[in-house]
């Protein structure tokens, strides 16, 4: 993960970029996740071939060359 002018993007195990940093910071708040606790020290990274993103308010999961496989349709309330 690479963030850069606050935004995240993603690098490769030899530090090649390989998504350019265009999605927002994750939320500062702490919240559970597929039974997990998350907070702020929770850097975006791939699980297998998709990574959870945050953006513009919205989650979703993206895949290795930044195609969104899935993402909300409008923003959580009160995140927008």
């Amino acid at each position: 993960v690479l963030a850069k002018n606050e935004k995240w993007g993603f690098i490769d195990h030899e530090g090649v970029m390989i998504i350019e940093p265009v999605f927002d910071l994750y939320p500062p708040e702490t919240f559970v996740f597929d039974g997990q606790l998350w907070g702020q020290d929770f850097a975006p990274h791939f699980d297998g071939d998709l990574a959870m993103i945050y953006t513009k308010g919205m989650w979703g999961y993206i895949d290795k060359q930044a195609n969104w496989i899935w993402k909300q349709r409008e923003p959580l309330w009160g995140d927008a």
